[in-house]
């Protein structure tokens, strides 16, 4: 008997040591439960959102999750939340490298565009994931509490609540109440965003705070701010300098950014830097990129250099346009994301020195899209009055050509008020037919942008190609519309050929 209670005694212990020495020395490999989601589909495209939700009682450190897509479909360049690797229609999806942890009972989500044929159903196969834990438990990291920053008013029932960045922070919620004590609290905001911009609000008075948080934890309450929404009238809308407006767009060539010294054109104002897009950035927050050849550095060194000259000449960045690749940007905005956009768009000009943004629309893809575009100048302008925004239309006017319904929708979601828009400017691409059929046109998008919109005339800008059109005299062009009123805008300046 006790011969056998010591070997009995002596295999408990091989067996417990064998086991320690299991989760002492290797990672515990757990699956994680994942389904997806389409978020928005298009005619060849589809947006999906996979969700990973651990199961298990402990945190895991990393993450890989795999997919298949159907034949002929294809992952298209705009992913976020994960490094993607694709082998023929096999997809593997693993975490970044600070977005490893996920704790017990939370979730993540990357998500990606995928092309497809004209069609065919909006699926993804065999989706799976797993996940390694470790034995020590990840480091609680509580955020501290945002500060909401002052209410900003747009307009008599329009405005944008908006609060600070929060370090360890992945998510934001806002509550709204018409109480301060929040006694009935509704959410009205959530995900990685700054701000929130509310429209058409019924009289009232209207409470606010938010609060963050990781995977792991929420912060305490920030500090309330309150609004009162009356009948008094709207308030003072954006100011809207009336100047005329010499522009100039810079082009991808190698030279365009040698510098500083650059070589900037003479007279001008306001350059366009051309040409850029809506894009996830590697945190997965909605911004701005592209520009050609030029680096953010460089953008911010000619925006610098051009801001310190005695003319003090403003820049702007163009985002999409030329109805190719980059107005395939526009597909990515959503009713969910176009604040996030808009925030993220604000970000990026104070970060790189620049004065707005020029929107060109040339895609045409939807009447809804159109509306989130108009939507999407409003929400930036209300982030900085102060910026600058403008829009491009081809300039054929009139019911023989489909721009100005295009151009309708789009002002009407930027209205701020009856006769106010969010819109500084509308571009109009002269370039291609006669002076005189362009001098036809111009003048009907004028009168028609004054009539309907309260533009003035130096709101219309006159495109001017001096570059490759050849179909008129740009000289004589920029004079008669400098006789109207009108800003110019050329069309494109090559720094090596100044």
């Amino acid at each position: 008997m006790n011969k056998l209670m010591l070997l009995f005694s002596c295999l408990i212990f091989l067996i417990s040591g064998s086991v320690n020495a299991i989760i002492t020395d290797k990672a515990v490999t757990s699956t994680l439960n994942a389904t997806y989601e389409v978020d928005a589909v298009w005619a060849t495209t589809y947006q999906v959102t996979v969700t990973l939700k651990n199961i298990q009682t402990s945190s895991t450190t990393s993450w890989v999750s795999t997919f298949t897509m159907p034949a002929s479909y294809v992952l298209s360049s705009h992913v976020s939340s994960g490094v993607f690797t694709v082998s023929g229609q096999n997809v593997t999806v693993k975490n970044l490298s600070s977005k490893g942890i996920i704790a017990p009972g939370k979730s993540i989500t990357y998500s990606m565009m995928i092309n497809m044929p004209r069609g065919m159903p909006t699926v993804i196969n065999n989706l799976q994931a797993t996940a390694n834990g470790g034995t020590t438990p990840p480091q609680i990291i509580i955020p501290v509490a945002p500060v909401l920053n002052p209410i900003l008013e747009i307009s008599a029932n329009d405005y944008t609540v908006s609060w600070n960045s929060v370090a360890n922070t992945t998510s934001y919620i806002l509550q709204q109440d018409s109480a301060a004590n929040f006694s009935n609290a509704q959410i009205v905001a959530t995900g990685n965003i700054l701000s929130k911009t509310f429209m058409d609000q019924p009289i009232g008075s209207y409470y606010y705070r938010v609060i963050a948080q990781n995977n792991t934890w929420s912060s305490p309450f920030s500090n309330t701010k309150m609004i009162t929404i009356s009948d008094n009238g709207p308030i003072t809308p954006p100011t809207i300098t009336p100047a005329i407006e010499y522009s100039a767009w810079y082009i991808d060539w190698t030279s365009w950014f040698t510098g500083p010294p650059f070589v900037i054109p003479t007279d001008v104002n306001l350059i366009n830097v051309f040409v850029g897009r809506l894009n996830f950035g590697a945190d997965g927050k909605p911004t701005m990129d592209g520009f050609g050849n030029m680096t953010l550095e460089q953008l911010q060194k000619f925006s610098t250099y051009c801001a310190s000259q005695q003319s003090k000449i403003a820049v702007k960045v163009s985002i999409g346009g030329g109805g190719g690749s980059y107005d395939k940007c526009w597909d990515l905005l959503t009713t969910s994301n176009s604040q996030a956009f808009a925030q993220g768009m604000a970000d990026f000009c104070h970060a790189h020195g620049v004065v707005g943004v020029d929107f060109d629309y040339e895609a045409f893809g939807s009447e809804e899209q159109e509306v989130l575009v108009g939507t999407l100048i409003k929400q930036f302008k209300a982030l900085d009055p102060n910026f600058q925004t403008s829009l491009c239309t081809n300039a054929g006017f009139g019911p023989n050509f489909p721009w100005q319904a295009v151009v309708k929708t789009i002002m009407d979601a930027a209205a701020i008020s009856p006769g106010i828009s969010a819109l500084d400017r509308l571009y109009v691409m002269s370039y291609y037919n006669s002076i005189e059929d362009e001098k036809v046109w111009v003048t009907g998008w004028a009168n028609w942008m004054i009539q309907n919109y309260g533009f003035t005339p130096a709101r219309i800008s006159v495109g001017i190609d001096d570059f490759d059109a050849h179909a008129y005299d740009p000289v004589v062009f920029r004079a008669w519309a400098a006789s109207q009123g009108y800003s110019t805008a050329h069309w494109a300046f090559d720094p090596a050929h100044p």
